[in-house]
């Protein structure tokens, strides 16, 4: 089979797996799944059980075990204790108060529930909030979104786990560790100078909110935020102290207490103090329907590396567009695929095996090209068809509702076209050369 039919065979795999899952009501990832074996046992001669080889193990791993951990803390309501908390002791700054919502969205997604869990938690506060105070309802949606993506680069977090294991086999972990850092602050910075400017826009009289007091937190949230916290040290501090001062020590804590290891130690914890029910957690919070997507598309992208279609594609990009525009046009790409699909489900698994051949072909460094890719999915997912946008707007009325889509498409769409005219002219200006 000739690499052109390969990739028409892959890229139609693709759309027709969105669209038979969409129209279906069938996980995306399942169809993928039955088109990685379609296409290497009859096109490209593997084996079933080979075919089988390309599941995504690792992140597979990642999401269950980092999602089943943080939900123990999110099922017993020690997350959204702490959340009632600080917004209790900010509702007379009420002009603040979007902003307030942005950091517990912030602060829940950094200690662990990451942007898959915390707009669950967040969103009904957000919109209760919203109609209580009389502040628009999208800019409830839009700190609850805010929130969420600025913390895609955070390691320890389930989607920041995702998106490391999906990264760093293809550009390494020092460079993978490199543009988490730069897409966090980037999009902390972007988010919160688009609160500001669409708060202004927004801007009316508040009324005054009333808000019982929230009764203490329980011996069994107590302890769950200590677990979490003594997890976050044990997985943050090692690679802290090891950027400033490497030692045998904690380099040894660096690449044995991973994530993965962490967070069963942590369940197991959390078990043995009966600070839950594990049945309960597996059931309702580890998110099986995002994993088996993540999963069955990065089966299928596996299979298109093995066949030589993505090294294709990304030489193809590489060659046919100047470096200096090559950014641009992965931002807008990503963008427009982040508008209706998944960054870490569906973008990411697709983009990552490019990398490496987009970087040899254009001269670019590969962390400007992983943080452009980055940038572009996650901008435009305010989209309310978007994973995103959606989950932002998860406690919105009926009422609400209406204004909020309305609202979500148009930004969503303002957001990307600002970007791209950005980046075209950083282009034209030769920065990325």
């Amino acid at each position: 089979m000739s690499a052109t039919v390969g990739l028409v065979i892959f890229i139609a795999a693709i759309v027709l797996a969105i669209i038979i899952g969409t129209k279906l009501k069938m996980n995306i990832g399942i169809v993928a799944m039955l088109f990685a074996y379609l296409i290497g046992v009859t096109f490209s001669g593997m084996s079933g059980k080979a075919v089988a080889a390309l599941f995504p193990t690792n992140i597979f791993v990642t999401q269950l075990v980092a999602t089943f951990f943080y939900g123990f803390a999110s099922i017993n309501g020690a997350f959204n204790g702490l959340a009632d908390r600080i917004i209790y002791r900010t509702k007379k700054v009420k002009w603040a108060l979007p902003f307030v919502i942005a950091f517990c969205v912030i602060l829940l997604s950094m200690l662990g529930a990451g942007a898959e869990a915390t707009p669950v938690i967040m969103s009904p506060i957000a919109f209760m909030l919203a109609a209580e105070a009389g502040f628009n309802p999208i800019l409830a949606s839009l700190a609850v979104w805010v929130g969420s993506v600025c913390t895609i680069g955070a390691k320890w977090t389930p989607g920041g786990a995702v998106a490391y294991s999906i990264w760093s086999p293809h550009i390494g972990e020092e460079m993978t560790d490199k543009a988490s850092v730069y897409i966090m602050v980037l999009l902390i910075a972007i988010g919160f100078i688009a609160m500001v400017i669409i708060n202004f826009i927004h801007k009316k009289n508040l009324k005054e909110i009333y808000m019982e007091k929230p009764i203490p937190l329980s011996d069994i949230q107590k302890k769950s935020l200590i677990i979490v916290v003594v997890a976050l040290l044990v997985m943050l501090v090692p690679s802290v102290i090891n950027s400033f001062y490497r030692n045998p020590v904690t380099t040894w804590m660096t690449k044995r207490l991973t994530i993965q290891v962490v967070c069963l130690a942590g369940s197991v914890a959390f078990t043995v103090m009966g600070l839950a029910d594990p049945k309960e957690v597996f059931i309702k919070k580890v998110p099986w329907n995002a994993i088996i997507t993540i999963s069955g598309m990065g089966m299928l992208v596996a299979l298109a590396g093995q066949m030589g279609i993505v090294d294709q594609i990304g030489a193809w990009i590489g060659e046919s567009i100047p470096a200096q525009f090559m950014p641009v046009m992965l931002l807008l790409v990503a963008g427009l695929l982040s508008y209706v699909v998944a960054a870490s489900s569906v973008i990411y698994p697709l983009f990552a095996p490019m990398v490496p051949a987009l970087a040899a072909a254009s001269g670019l460094s590969p962390i400007l090209i992983v943080v452009t890719i980055m940038l572009g999915a996650n901008i435009s997912s305010f989209s309310p068809v978007s994973t995103g946008g959606a989950m932002a707007m998860l406690g919105a009325n009926e009422e609400q509702r209406d204004v909020v889509v309305t609202g979500q498409f148009k930004y969503a769409m303002i957001f990307l076209i600002v970007f791209v005219v950005l980046f075209g002219v950083l282009g034209l200006l030769g920065v990325f050369s």
